[in-house]
């Protein structure tokens, strides 16, 4: 078991371990995966409150959880801490990417730590400390405020506070419940330094019973005032204070006692409506020596008190001043002054956007600070080509592809106020012509590619002929170079008989005409003359021949 500086507990190795030796040994891996070295001379220095001088009692081998389980060690480990003086390894702490280096020391046979390196603001070059636990947060009890660090904190079933965390508390509304308990209390390695206190209900909720402690109600007169954290009623000097303590006068005179030294006027007020239940105090041009505890107690012993501080409250400067990028409206730095903050065009205001001077003398939150506007990076996926990789507020991306591709989407997007584009940006597509159709009555041929430059032929059924561009190429467009020609139907040139004469003669014939055969001297015609192109793309004839005439003696 490693025993911490505060408490006994187990801790967790997530990414191995290294054990460092008094004098050179065979590595011996602690934990898995672990990866172990080993060193000569003197061990390292800590600035830890732990003996750096190795101990010559040994220690076992420490209990490691990995993984949720607790490893276990065989003799021949236990041999090997024999001599391991200090073990490092890098722990978890709240999620897998917050790790610090941390280590345990052997004093006196006993496993110290864990220790674990502090990147702190003092500068101490992460030197290690002890690893001190947070404390939870108990349910709150009703009309009970809870501050932390000048601001306003809610609490949930899972809420923990980090160690040296500081909680204050006070009642919904002062002097109208009694608080009983601490103002303030402290996390300490995992325990409050008090219990949570509580508001209790006093004579006001009670219909002016005497059974409970009496409200206590006040007005200000001439200055400005205020509640703090910690439940005290703040005002400005030289305001006049009134406490009135509600009790039932024919029950008797309750009493007011004070801290300060001064005396003050009291009794029962005048006013004809409130004179039988309001007992009064008077505090006249309040000065600094009248901040205290202002306590009144009934004939029956119950007591309420309401704690009063005289000052002149100012906050600080506030911060980021320095910042050329953010535009502050404030009115003066006193109690309930207020500061407002934007942001110059293009930048986005990270913070509140108000912030008021409390009775506390602090700002109820941190000043604000402007971040550049800027949408979500643009993916460089496929061949996709951008005008600039700038995304911040109001810049404007142009987009193009290489050769042989085309755009799909937008040819550019706008970065809007916020934070993200105009559109969905563009891809890239290789250009592609349409898969090329026959025409009617004939077969197109190509390879089965579309590409530019990629070409197609077209032909036609017997009985037709091509009307327009027999070839077409894909273009860089996406587009065929020529339009899809046609399929006609027409009749082929017949033919031309032996010593015949074929009028007109020409490559195709339209339906209907006709061609006329004629033979040349000596030769006489066997067969029709004319022959005409039938809707079929037939010829009405068979094509006739010549025979040679045979002169007789």
């Amino acid at each position: 078991m490693v025993h911490a500086l505060h408490a006994s507990v187990r801790f967790l190795v997530l990414f191995g371990a290294a054990c460092f030796h008094p004098a050179q040994v065979t590595p011996k891996a602690v934990g898995t995966p672990a990866t172990a070295t080993t060193t000569s001379g003197p061990p390292p220095s800590t600035s830890s409150s732990v003996p750096v001088a190795a101990s010559r009692t040994s220690c076992p081998p420490p209990e490691i959880v990995f993984n949720g389980s607790l490893l276990q060690t065989d003799s021949s480990t236990a041999q090997q801490f024999g001599n391991v003086y200090e073990v490092r390894f890098m722990g978890l702490f709240g999620g897998v990417t917050k790790k610090r280096a941390c280590k345990i020391k052997c004093v006196n046979g006993v496993w110290l730590g864990p220790l674990c390196a502090v990147e702190s603001e003092a500068g101490d070059g992460g030197r290690f400390h002890s690893v001190l636990k947070p404390c939870p947060l108990p349910p709150m009890k009703p009309h009970l405020v809870v501050h932390h660090e000048g601001r306003p904190l809610t609490v949930t079933g899972l809420s923990q506070m980090a160690h040296e965390s500081v909680l204050s508390f006070r009642c919904t509304q002062l002097g109208r419940y009694k608080f009983v308990g601490n103002a303030t209390v402290r996390c300490l390695n995992g325990q409050w330094s008090a219990a949570m206190p509580s508001c209790l209900e006093t004579s006001q909720q009670s219909n002016l019973s005497v059974q409970v402690p009496p409200t206590i109600l006040y007005s200000v007169e001439k200055g400005e005032y205020g509640v703090s954290e910690e439940g005290e009623l703040v005002v400005y000097p030289e305001t006049n204070v009134y406490l009135y303590c509600l009790y039932q006068r024919f029950s008797g005179n309750p009493q007011w006692a004070w801290t300060s030294q001064r005396d003050y006027a009291k009794g029962w007020i005048l006013s004809a409506d409130e004179k039988q239940w309001r007992y009064e105090l008077l505090i006249y041009k309040a000065k600094e020596h009248d901040s205290g505890t202002y306590t009144c107690t009934t004939p029956r012993g119950q007591t309420n008190e309401i704690h009063v501080r005289v000052r002149d409250v100012t906050c600080p400067p506030i911060e980021g001043y320095g910042d050329e990028n953010r535009v502050t409206s404030d009115h003066g730095n006193q109690m309930h002054s207020k500061a407002k903050f934007a942001c110059m065009e293009g930048y986005n205001l990270v913070g509140s956007e108000e912030v008021v001077c409390s009775p506390s003398g602090r700002w109820s939150d941190k000043a604000p600070h402007c971040v550049v506007i800027q949408c979500p990076a643009i993916p460089t996926t496929g061949h996709l080509k951008m005008s600039t990789h700038n995304r911040t507020y109001g810049i404007r991306v142009h987009f193009s592809c290489p050769s042989n591709y085309r755009l799909l989407g937008p040819p550019f997007v706008t970065c809007w106020k916020n934070e993200s584009w105009s559109d969905t940006p563009p891809t890239c597509e290789p250009i592609r012509c349409r898969s090329p159709l026959p025409p009617a009555h004939g077969r197109v041929l190509y390879g089965g590619r579309q590409y530019p430059g990629d070409s197609v032929h077209y032909t036609c059924n017997a009985g037709y002929v091509l009307i327009g561009e027999s070839v077409s190429v894909c273009q860089a467009n996406g587009t065929w170079s020529n339009n899809l020609p046609k399929c006609k139907p027409a009749c082929e040139f017949p033919g031309q008989p032996a010593h015949a004469r074929v009028v007109p003669s020409k490559f195709h014939y339209d339906i209907g005409e006709l061609v006329t055969v004629a033979c040349n001297a000596g030769f006489r015609l066997l067969g029709s003359a004319q022959l005409r192109c039938s809707r079929d793309g037939h010829w009405s004839h068979p094509l006739p021949h010549c025979r040679r005439l045979v002169l007789h003696k």
